[in-house]
């Protein structure tokens, strides 16, 4: 397993593009995860008040508009 994960390190190192998922359009962001995976539940959590709704929505935005217009799908557990 661990020689596997070292084999994807490697093969992703090498590539020109990192990218193997969707593009968040935040390209910090993108370059550490190597976008959206398919494979991938992805939790935002923090405490109260610190970006979290609009970083989502942001996220959510540019994968619905940008290259691939994939559609998207929030759920919010926020209690207002």
């Amino acid at each position: 397993m661990l020689h596997d994960a070292w084999d994807h390190i490697g093969n992703t190192h090498e590539r020109e593009s990192r990218l193997t998922g969707l593009s968040t359009d935040f390209i910090d962001l993108d370059d550490i995860t190597s976008g959206l995976q398919k494979s991938e539940l992805i939790v935002i959590a923090a405490r109260p008040s610190i970006g979290k709704s609009s970083l989502v929505l942001n996220i959510a935005e540019n994968v619905g508009n940008g290259k691939d217009k994939k559609p998207v799908l929030i759920f919010s557990m926020e209690m207002s």
